[in-house]
């Protein structure tokens, strides 16, 4: 699991970053995990079989959930932008979300 905690991503490169939580072969689930008021920037978020996390006040973006991907919003997240999802893939969003 790759954890992105307190002030979250910051790209000043100019070009947009892409972070991917993909389905391995071996059956792994990839996760990312954004916490304490962590913010995505301006980066992609692809949840592709994997699940991305946002909670205790994290910020996204650009979200897309692609093949049985999954995010999860806990803990009063906020939401700037894009939320997609495509081919049997889930939003949750939980209480005081």
């Amino acid at each position: 699991m790759l954890t992105i905690n307190s002030v979250g991503i910051a790209n000043n490169s100019g070009t947009i970053q892409n972070l991917i939580a993909a389905a391995g072969k071996n059956g792994a689930i990839g996760e990312i995990a954004f916490t304490n008021s962590a913010s995505e920037g301006n980066a992609n978020i692809l949840s592709e079989g994997g699940s991305v996390q946002f909670s205790n006040r994290s910020t996204a973006s650009t979200i897309t959930n692609e093949d049985y991907g999954t995010t999860n919003f806990f803990d009063r997240f906020t939401s700037g932008g894009c939320l997609s999802c495509q081919n049997d893939s889930k939003f949750l969003i939980s209480e005081r979300s």
